[in-house]
């Protein structure tokens, strides 16, 4: 899959001269899911908590064109909702025999491999597509 960032250690997200902590440092914001266009946008905004450097890019947006495959597993309904915003793990799954479990690598990914994004409420985003970009907001 075509992409100008990578993932490192399952919450850092590498674009350009940024290495963003999706986990401590931004909130997730919103999913928007075209069916019509095939794609998917995630957003994240700088988080307003106290350890956040103000100097940090304001926002963070993924977009993923050409999508084959959607999935969104739900969250775990006894946990708060606060814990919907607060990314866990990203990463990638395989339907490989033994690959059940998100998982990260610093190598390239293979173009069968799906991104998959988990949150602390246990909710899953899985997409499988083409290309993808990242986009940083000053």
């Amino acid at each position: 899959m075509e992409k100008n960032y990578q993932f490192r250690n399952s919450i850092y997200l590498l674009v350009d001269k940024y290495e963003l902590d999706l986990h401590n440092d931004y909130d997730f914001t919103r999913l928007n899911y075209s069916v019509e266009e095939r794609t998917a946008e995630l957003h994240w905004k700088r988080s307003c908590r106290d350890w956040v450097k103000s100097d940090l890019p304001t926002a963070a947006i993924l977009v993923f064109y050409g999508i084959s495959r959607f999935e969104f597993k739900p969250r775990d309904g006894d946990l708060p909702f606060t814990e919907d915003d607060c990314l866990s793990t990203m990463g990638y799954l395989s339907n490989e025999v033994g690959c059940e479990e998100i998982f990260w690598t610093e190598e390239a990914p293979e173009n069968e491999w799906m991104h998959a994004f988990e949150f602390m409420s246990g909710a899953v985003i899985v997409l499988q597509a083409e290309k993808s970009s990242a986009t940083i907001k000053p």
